[in-house]
């Protein structure tokens, strides 16, 4: 009986995922501008992961009897304050490149943004993003 309704439940949740990623995703093709396009997908799906992990939780606090999510927020926050951060610095960086080396740009926007998201992850101690590192580096 559990795994059936988990089962379920996980198909509900990325079914919703996907309807909220689909539906804010065209939204964002027909409604922006053009050079905005891209933030706007990056942003439909953040909040349709959002949505799904809501309803994920709520599913599977019926069975644990208790809120997993409540116990994570603090660790997405950190990871929202560091992309943000991150994008923040990128963004000032991006102003001093000529947009017409589109290769060059996206090379520093890349090399940027992956290199402050991983180190202020570590300066903070996320173990995930360490462990993840790690893995990476021994390979």
């Amino acid at each position: 009986e559990f795994r059936r309704v988990l089962f379920r439940s996980q198909a509900l949740s990325n079914g919703v995922i996907n309807l909220v990623a689909v539906l804010i995703s065209l939204f964002c093709s027909f409604y922006l501008p053009a050079d905005r396009v891209v933030i706007g997908l990056a942003l439909a799906f953040t909040v349709s992961y959002w949505i799904g992990l809501w309803i994920t939780d709520i599913y599977v606090s019926r069975f644990l009897k208790k809120r997993v999510l409540t116990s994570q927020l603090p660790f997405y926050f950190k990871l929202f304050l560091i992309a943000v951060f991150s994008y923040g610095i990128v963004r000032l960086i991006t102003g001093w490149i000529d947009p017409l080396w589109n290769i060059a740009s996206l090379a520093v926007v890349l090399l940027t943004a992956v290199g402050l998201y991983l180190t202020i992850a570590r300066a903070l101690k996320i173990d995930e993003v360490s462990q993840t590192l790690k893995f990476f580096l021994r390979r």
